[in-house]
């Protein structure tokens, strides 16, 4: 019985290892996909300068939006100077309502390469292109730390039998729940 029991507990063992193997590299495929985004939208970020403008137009045309009732639809001119230039640019936005802020300052953000179309926000259609690179950053921190846990993870079931054996219970207790196999047959209680 104690042969039955052993050969039962290296089974699950290696069970868990394989799980917990597999598992790993899904996390950390994915987590790579993932670095390589915020990798990219700071490296795209980086390039965008911030300027101070001030607002112009003496009736800053801002009606409520009809989608979004929380939103208005604003349009108005800005002045900001840029390398001893300056600019005035025509502003459509949706932030909030600026009726209250004539000839008042505004921050705005543009690429260097094109001075004269800067704007309160440089992509007002995703929200992960904003003026900081925040995003970015979390993009980056979060797969990294699930990177290092799988690893830690792999490196406790290869080192440790005993968690190799609950990795192994917990692959067999998720796949059974997720092919609503049961571990044993019904007949067997009814003795």
């Amino acid at each position: 019985m104690e042969v039955y029991n052993r050969r039962i507990e290296i089974g699950t063992e290696i069970f868990g290892k394989y799980y917990t193997t597999k598992k790993s590299i899904l996390f950390i495929i994915v987590s790579i996909a993932v670095l390589i985004v915020g990798v990219l939208i700071v490296i795209s970020q980086k390039d965008i300068k911030t300027v101070k403008g001030t607002i112009l137009s003496e009736t800053v045309d801002c009606v409520r939006n009809t989608t979004d009732n929380s939103n208005f639809d604003c349009n108005f001119d800005v002045k900001y100077t840029i390398e001893g230039k300056e600019y005035i640019n025509q502003i459509n936005t949706t932030d909030y309502n600026y009726s209250d802020n004539i000839f008042s300052d505004i921050k705005l953000y543009y690429y260097p390469e094109k001075p004269y179309n800067a704007k309160p926000k440089i992509h007002s259609n995703c929200f992960c292109l904003t003026s900081n690179n925040n995003v970015g950053w979390l993009l980056i921190a979060i797969p990294v730390a699930i990177i290092i846990y799988s690893l830690l993870n792999l490196y406790t079931v290869y080192n440790m039998p005993v968690a190799a054996f609950g990795a192994g219970l917990e692959g067999g207790m998720t796949g059974s729940a997720y092919l609503n196999a049961p571990l044993y047959d019904k007949k067997e209680l009814i003795t």
